[in-house]
């Protein structure tokens, strides 16, 4: 890369041939342009991109959701940023195809007991009951979040409509949980909002509460895993099925157990 000393035509900007033109503090510059970069297809290299693709749109997801991305800031994680943390804190629950039900929109937390989801076109509720640490701890304000996870749409496969993600997020100023009693959470939702889950075979739903109990200590949440809710009939065998269809490598050629003369005759 050169350094333009003088510009007397102006400031040049954009490629021209096999030249770049680039603007960075003031000062221009200009370096060759870089070479295409061609795309291999080997197996293993569309496979880890692909995993590479579905694990950074799960963590941009979290990541610009305005109640989480605050936890994964602070938590004490591997990662220089929020949204560092969250892909490296979940990569091993990351395939080529999907999100796996094992990952996490907050890390760790504390139990929730016996959850049940409910979902029709316009509404999502859920029921729960809570253990005693967290009647003990969990203090007003609340925020309950989901995170529904769409994937394997029905109609042919693109880029555009491979997965889907739908936020909700829910303050409750004066919301109580019972400790012996099952807690019924309802929350808002636009008329027809779940109607694009008819486009999908499988639909997977994160859900945490936070508790914020000033502004000063750190948030307290419930433990976030994936709730597998639609589609997960046969899912193991249809697994099996497509790790069958995946191209086999070819077998090494087998060792000789015959010595090997490494000297040679002149």
């Amino acid at each position: 890369m050169a350094l333009i000393s003088r510009q007397l035509l102006g400031i040049a900007r954009g490629s021209v041939g096999e030249l770049v033109y680039k603007r960075r503090r003031n000062k221009s510059y200009v370096a060759s342009k870089p070479r295409a970069y061609k795309k291999t297809k080997c197996p293993d290299s569309i496979k880890n991109r692909n995993r590479f693709g579905v694990i950074s749109k799960f963590a941009s997801v979290i990541n610009e959701t305005e109640y989480l991305r605050p936890i994964w800031i602070k938590a004490k994680l591997p990662g220089k940023s929020a949204y560092s943390r969250i892909l490296k804190h979940n990569y091993q629950h990351s395939s080529n195809l999907f999100m796996e039900s094992l990952a996490e929109i907050v890390p760790g937390g504390k139990d929730l007991k016996d959850i049940e989801i409910y979902i029709d076109d316009d509404s999502l509720e859920f029921t729960f009951r809570v253990t005693k640490e967290i009647f003990d701890t969990f203090e007003k304000p609340f925020v309950a979040i989901a995170v529904v996870y769409l994937f394997q749409p029905i109609k042919k496969e693109t880029p555009e409509n491979k997965e889907a993600y739908l936020i909700f997020q829910q303050e409750l100023i004066d919301g109580t949980f019972y400790l012996n009693e099952l807690n019924e959470l309802p929350m808002q939702i636009e008329k027809g909002t779940f109607k694009i889950m008819d486009e999908y075979r499988k639909a997977v739903v994160y859900f945490t509460i936070i508790s914020y109990k000033n502004k000063t200590e750190s948030p307290v949440y419930t433990y976030s895993i994936g709730h597998r809710y639609k589609g997960f009939e046969n899912f193991e065998a249809e697994m099996m099925a497509l790790k069958d269809l995946e191209p086999q490598k070819p077998p090494k050629p087998p060792v000789s157990d015959k010595p090997v003369n490494i000297f040679r005759r002149r």
